[in-house]
């Protein structure tokens, strides 16, 4: 696994035909693309390549026709793989969907906070076979800074969610929120994005 770039692109237009021109300007060639579940109209873009090579500034695209299709500014982020806990070198491309689970550790507590979760949420995981891969990041330069977990799935979202919501895992968040966790058990963000192309 490569360090990764994530983008979040919000659009005022159809996303696909937004990704095709897009593509012709920005993207790098194994760029992956996935909508929000919850936002229809919110992109994922996903690439492992430098991120010094394909930044995205801001203030330069704002004077490309492109801009008048984004709602928002850019987010943008530049994650360090860490660790493969369940490994599948094809997710991007088998997955039909990508979740992107976010905490911010304080780093006086870090260490301790990667020997808990190997011994909770790497062995949780494990344990169930709709999550086809899950991978550790860290953040280098991010909107949402701290750990990012990036895991992917293709069974319906009911029954993945079912992974995160029984009450092992409810355990789970109760002890990283009030160990580990910057704001608490409300320090965790988590997005799910639908393959797009």
């Amino acid at each position: 696994m490569k360090d990764i770039i994530i983008r979040e692109i919000l659009v005022n237009s159809d996303p696909l035909e937004f990704i095709e021109k897009w593509q012709g300007k920005y993207a790098s060639k194994d760029s992956q693309y996935y909508r929000n579940v919850e936002i229809s109209n919110k992109i994922l873009e996903i690439s492992s390549v430098s991120f010094f090579e394909n930044k995205i500034d801001s203030v330069k695209l704002s004077t490309d026709p492109l801009a008048q299709h984004i709602k928002s500014d850019i987010k943008q982020e530049l994650l360090r793989w860490v660790e493969t806990v369940i490994p599948n070198t094809n997710y991007w491309n088998n997955s039909k969907y990508l979740q992107l689970r976010h905490v911010e550790v304080p780093l006086n507590k870090f260490s301790q906070y990667r020997k808990w979760r190997e011994e909770s949420i790497y062995n949780h995981v494990k344990k169930y076979d709709v999550i086809k891969s899950f991978e550790v990041f860290h953040s280098l330069f991010s909107t949402i800074p701290g750990v990012m977990f990036l895991s992917s799935f293709s069974c319906d979202i009911e029954d993945y969610v079912k992974v995160f919501n029984n009450t092992e895992y409810r355990e789970i968040v109760k002890q990283a929120g009030n160990n580990f966790i910057c704001g608490g058990e409300l320090g965790l963000y988590t997005t799910i994005y639908e393959r797009l192309k």
